[in-house]
């Protein structure tokens, strides 16, 4: 046997491996756990991003609690002051001063309003993303044990035409051979194609672009050629 019809017999055997790899890979449970997997690792982000957002305004929240109760004491304190008498000179500091707490009060007030409200609403939307998550997590897991057991359906036929490719990989040239994964690798297949005729000239059967006429004569020359557009291994049958 030819090295190049081994190699032949390689793409051939390896065609119907790629069939079956495409046919698992498409396998509606597969799509479905590849997607719930997408979907739960981003419910688990929004979760721990406003797990963190959370616990920030909870610390800002308790923070302005403080203060407001700092300005609450002072109030008191000067309404003590002022039930055991107030000296004349001092009755506008103690105005003035009541109007500045009452004021840092009632800005207060409604910081620590939209601080609740907010922080509320972030606890609603960590919630959401941790149902979502659970839920998400448990169609992974239900389309991941379908896929398995669809897979394992498969494995026997894979484990055959594996079989088969390394005992023709020995007889096929290694620099064809080494040609071939990485046109495989980067989905550029069927890898070695033949020569196409069109009305006008000739071309690369694998992505259709003609062939110059110096390209031609070295492909009569030496039985085959790389295609300067594809990469494909175009040869003379």
């Amino acid at each position: 046997m030819g090295k190049f019809t081994a190699m032949l017999q390689y793409q051939a055997a390896d065609a119907r491996l790629r069939k079956l790899e495409v046919e698992i890979e498409n396998h509606s449970d597969y799509v479905r756990a590849v997607k719930a997997r997408e979907l739960f690792e981003d419910a688990k982000r929004r979760a721990e991003n406003t797990e963190q957002k959370a616990d920030e305004l909870l610390k800002h929240y308790e923070k302005m609690l403080a203060v407001y109760a700092d300005g609450q004491k002072k109030l008191e304190d000067i309404e003590v002051t002022a039930a055991a008498g107030i000296a004349a000179d001092n009755v506008d500091k103690i105005r003035t001063a009541v109007s500045k707490i009452g004021d840092l009060l009632s800005r207060l007030e409604k910081e620590i309003g939209q601080l609740s409200s907010h922080l509320e609403n972030i606890l609603r939307v960590n919630d959401t993303a941790r149902k979502d998550g659970s839920k998400f997590r448990t169609i992974f897991d239900d389309s991941a044990a379908k896929y398995k057991k669809f897979k394992s359906t498969k494995t026997p036929e894979i484990d055959a035409l594996n079989k088969e490719l390394a005992a023709l990989a020995a007889g096929v040239d290694k620099r064809l051979l080494d040609h071939y994964n990485a046109l495989r690798k980067d989905k550029v297949l069927p890898a070695f194609v033949t020569l196409e005729k069109t009305e006008k000239s000739w071309s690369c059967s694998g992505c259709r672009m003609d062939l110059p006429m110096d390209t031609l004569s070295k492909l009569k020359a030496d039985g085959m050629i790389e295609c300067d557009n594809c990469r494909r291994i175009i040869y003379m049958e």
